[in-house]
Parts: structure tokens; C-alpha cells; sequence
């Protein structure tokens, strides 16, 4: 009612003419602006965004119980989750904490060939410790445990023994000259402290640059510098202050002593050893004797070497920061003539959606098709709205699970779709993986009229 006594004019003896008079009122739903579908089936599209400082995992376990509680006893319609980004982070933690492991082991087995194996596992002990103090670290300066913190983590693991191994081996080398445990451990330390500094400072001031890089991309990489320096600091730490003490305490002389008749890894070191001794020092104290003997030739042939890598990287190496291997979303959008309502484009569409479904469930996990929208995410510059835009956001399986890559899917869809009757133009678009850059080129057309 307050709409239809809405006064649209009144003249001057207070007679009004009201919207009720030249219109009818009435109660009617909004005009579809977009339509959605999922897996070529009418949905409703809910975006769930988790606060800044959330944990991703946590959030969709939650969403998916509160969705099946809601779902129980309720058969009229079917929920599913699209481009859950909770399993693209499960996967990568899990291959990443995978290596991380297998990094481990492998750096255990290998102090095992060269020291005893209660002394590997005195130096191996500190790079857990390391691993614990940049958790911690990480933990109270409000930073989380993540793909890119991870990564830098990793990139530090082999480093971490190196300070001990040095500092390990001056230690034993004073022990077997004959002075107490507690004598070599402080003598052994106190030799070697300012060389094993200098040498994690080396490194630290190799990654310190990465933690200043502006913009978008110095936000992302700016955890793995921290990361290599925060380990490598606790590490320095381990070597110098507590590792002295495990060695004079649970390290002997005997344990240096190989017997005639070795068993199980100690049978494994023995062979390594004579091996290294027989074969692998003779050849390099062989090696360095030339090179010493043939100094000039040996620094002409680095040089040489040095130019020929700069020349082959300036002429045959792509630098891609962020490559387009392990693509698993892309975008098919098709643009209809003008004029044209939703609900046309939905039928258009449909022949587009169903080549689409025919991928192998090896490799298609699920598609979602908006009509009335182009839109790769809210903030998108490129967005445009009209019946005649049309959009098929196709969500591909894991590329370690398939056997084509998205680049191949992308080509065989692009040949088959083509440019179906009803549509102007189809284009391909990939979602790359690294922060979000735009398009290449961006031409913005501005005139003062239309025509122009």
C-alpha cells in the first residue's frame, strides 16, 4: 500500500496523481539474473570463505558434518562440494611431510655409513630439535604450518647436520688423541664454534634477501627464507650447546672400533668404509693432485664452464615462475548474440555440458555451468554480466591420478566443442597455479558515445 499511494505528481490545488493510479501493484519474484547448475542439474551455489587466520582442514570437515546433519532425513535434493580446496592442501601436506620423511631416513642412513651408529643418532637428533624449535617458532609468531613454510623446511633438512657433523668430528678427533670426554667435547667446541658460525651465517645471508621482496609475491615466499633461517639458527644452537654434552656423555672411543666379524649395519659400514678408503680417496687425492699440478688449466676450464652455462640458460631455458604442469581447473566460456534470455543460453549450453560429462571419471571430478555470469572469483576485473554469457568451470582429478594432462584435456575438448550453433565465440581459460595476475594485456575503450 505504501508503494501504490506513492505520490508520482500533484498539481496546485493538492490533487496527486499516485502510482496506484497508472499502475498495477503486485508481489512478484525477483527476475533471474544468473542461472546455476552442477553436473548439468539446477543448483543453488553456496561459497563458504573461512576467516584469515582458520585452518582450512578444520573448516570444511566442519561445513561437511553441519551439511550432513542438515541433509539427514532429507531426500529431496543432493549436495555436493566443488573445488573443496581442503583436499588440494591435504594432498600437498601429505606428499610434502611424505618427502620430508623419506628425507629423513635418508640422511640418518647415510650418518650411518660414515659414523657409528650411536653417533648418527646424537647428530640426528638435532634435526628434529631444529624441526621442533621452527614449529614452535612459527607457532608463537602467529605463522601456519603450510605448503610454503613447509617447503622452506624442507629445503633446509640436509643442511641441518652439517654444523653437528663438523662439530662432531672435531669432538671424536680430540677423543681419540687421548683426552676425557667432557676434555674433547669443550676443547673440540670451542675450536670449531667460530668456523661452523660463519658457515650458517653464509646461508643465512644467502636466504635473508627473499624476506624483503615486496608485492604479492613477497607475501608468499617470504615464510620459506624464514623458515631455512629459524631452523638453521636452532640448529647452530644444537650444535654448539647441546650436542658437546650427548657426545661426552653417551659416546665412547669403542664405539669407533669395528669388529672382525661385523653384523647387520655395522657389516653395512665396514664394506662403505673400505670402499671409500680402497677406491673413492685414492681417486680423489689423485684429482686434486692434477688440478693443484695444473692450477691455470684447471681455473681456465671453471671459467669456460661458468660462461657456458650463463650462454645455454640466456639462450635455451624458459624461466616460468609459476609453470601451468598440474593445472586441475579450467574455464569454458561462450559468448551468445545480444538479445538472447537466460534461459535460451541454458538450453544452448546444454550440448557443451554434455561433452563435457563424457570426460572419464578418471579424469573429470565435477563441472559447474553459470548462465549470466563470467567470473573466475568475486574480486575478477574481467567480469561480465548478460543473458548471453555463459560459462562451464570444469574441476579435473589430481594430474597424478589421470593420464592426460590438462593441457591435453583442454586440446581434445577445444576440437570437439568447437563453435556450436547459437554462440559467437568459445574460448579455453586455465587457472594457473601461484597468486592471481590477470591477463597479459588488459585494452580498456573509452568515447562519449556508444557509436564511438
Amino acid at each position: 500500500s505504501d508503494v501504490e499511494n506513492t505520490v508520482v505528481r500533484a498539481n496546485e490545488l493538492n490533487r496527486a496523481i499516485r502510482v496506484k493510479d497508472l499502475a498495477t501493484v503486485a508481489w512478484d519474484l525477483e527476475k533471474r539474473q544468473v542461472i546455476n547448475k552442477t553436473n548439468g542439474r539446477p543448483s543453488i551455489s553456496l561459497t563458504v570463505i573461512k576467516k584469515e587466520k582458520a585452518d582450512a582442514i578444520k573448516v570444511v570437515d566442519a561445513v561437511k558434518v553441519a551439511v550432513g546433519d542438515f541433509k539427514a532425513g532429507k531426500d529431496a535434493f543432493n549436495a555436493d562440494f566443488i573445488d573443496d580446496v581442503s583436499s588440494f592442501i591435504r594432498n600437498r601436506l601429505s606428499v610434502l611431510t611424505s618427502n620430508m620423511l623419506v628425507g629423513l631416513l635418508l640422511i640418518c642412513f647415510t650418518l650411518t655409513l660414515f659414523l657409528p651408529w650411536r653417533v648418527s643418532l646424537v647428530v640426528a637428533t638435532g634435526i628434529f630439535l631444529s624441526f621442533f624449535g621452527t614449529m614452535g617458532f612459527f607457532h608463537l609468531a602467529g605463522y601456519s604450518l603450510n605448503l610454503i613454510s613447509l617447503l622452506g623446511i624442507i629445503i633446509v633438512s640436509g643442511m641441518l647436520v652439517d654444523d653437528a657433523i663438523v662439530v662432531t668430528d672435531s669432538i671424536v678427533t680430540y677423543m681419540q688423541e687421548g683426552l676425557s670426554p667432557a676434555e674433547a667435547a669443550r676443547k673440540g667446541t670451542l675450536e670449531i664454534w667460530p668456523a661452523v658460525t660463519a658457515s650458517v651465517a653464509t646461508t643465512v645471508v644467502a636466504f635473508l634477501p627473499m624476506m624483503f621482496m615486496s608485492g604479492i609475491f613477497g607475501k608468499f615466499v617470504r615464510e620459506i627464507p624464514l623458515g631455512v633461517i629459524v631452523a638453521l639458527a636452532f640448529s647452530l644452537g644444537e650444535s654448539v650447546l647441546l650436542l658437546p654434552q650427548h657426545l661426552m656423555t653417551f659416546v665412547r672411543l669403542k664405539d669407533f672400533d669395528l669388529p672382525e666379524k661385523p653384523r647387520g649395519i655395522t657389516r653395512v659400514r665396514k664394506g662403505f668404509l673400505r670402499f671409500w678408503e680402497e677406491t673413492i680417496i685414492p681417486r680423489y687425492v689423485g684429482a686434486v693432485t692434477k688440478i693443484v699440478h695444473h692450477r691455470y688449466l684447471a681455473l681456465t676450464s671453471m671459467v669456460g664452464l661458468l660462461v657456458t652455462a650463463i650462454v645455454c640458460s640466456q639462450l635455451f631455458l624458459k624461466f616460468v615462475l609459476f609453470p601451468a604442469e598440474g593445472v586441475e581447473i579450467f574455464f569454458l566460456r561462450a559468448k551468445a548474440p545480444a538479445g538472447i534470455t537466460l534461459e535460451e543460453n541454458a538450453e544452448r549450453i546444454r550440448g557443451i555440458e554434455s561433452i563435457v560429462a563424457k570426460l572419464p571419471p578418471l579424469e573429470l571430478e565435477s563441472f559447474v555451468t553459470t548462465i549470466g555470469l563470467q567470473q573466475q572469483e568475486p574480486n575478477d576485473p574481467n567480469t561480465k554480466r548478460g543473458a548471453e554469457y555463459a560459462q562451464v568451470v570444469v574441476y579435473l582429478t589430481p594430474e597424478n591420478n589421470r593420464d592426460r594432462t590438462a593441457e591435453e584435456i583442454i586440446e581434445s575438448l577445444r576440437a570437439e566443442v568447437g563453435t556450436p550453433d547459437g554462440y559467437e565465440e568459445v574460448r579455453f581459460d586455465r587457472v594457473n597455479p601461484g597468486p592471481p595476475v590477470g591477463k597479459p594485456i588488459s585494452l580498456g575503450v573509452q568515447g562519449a558515445t556508444y557509436e564511438e
